[in-house]
């Protein structure tokens, strides 16, 4: 054996065990690094929670969106909706007056914004119909306004044109 190899063997040989403290002292540390891993577990799925909720808020916002533009029962209840608010002064309809549109409210008209609302899931939908046409754009396009909210925090948006 070498002189190194008898060093290492005699340093074994001569070894009783651990102390206490060494004991403490190792589960210590184990226990702080576990502590701080443990902590980017907790982080990372609250923030896979918190995206699921926007994906799924996005996801919602675009299919409410598809919905008034290519379900034709839809389509033709918003078109009668912006028809009737621009000859009535009444500033809120009764959701049993458009069943097509599926509200769960009564449908607020303030000057010629409308907000229609909806629970889906665990969201509130809230569409804001612009009916009074951006001087800018052609006047037989109403800007919809498509508001995703959970617990009343808004968590995505979108906006699109509705062909009158």
């Amino acid at each position: 054996m070498t002189a190194a190899g008898d060093c290492m063997f005699k340093f074994m040989k001569s070894e009783k065990g651990v102390t206490l403290i060494e004991l403490i002292s190792s589960i210590a540390i184990l226990s702080i690094i576990l502590v701080s891993f443990m902590y980017f577990f907790i982080n990372s799925a609250q923030y896979n929670g918190v995206s699921a909720d926007k994906m799924n808020a996005a996801n919602i916002a675009r299919e409410v969106q598809k919905d008034f533009k290519e379900d034709p029962d839809k389509n033709l209840a918003l078109k009668n909706l912006i028809a009737y608010s621009r000859t009535s002064a009444a500033t809120t309809i009764s959701k049993s007056s458009y069943p097509d549109l599926h509200v769960t409210q009564d449908i607020q008209d303030n000057s010629g914004l409308l907000t229609l609302t909806t629970t889906n899931q665990t969201f509130t939908v809230v569409v804001t119909v612009d009916t009074t046409g951006d001087p800018n754009v052609d006047l037989s396009l109403s800007e919809l306004h498509v508001q995703v909210k959970k617990d009343a925090k808004l968590v995505s948006e979108t906006y699109t044109y509705f062909e009158n």
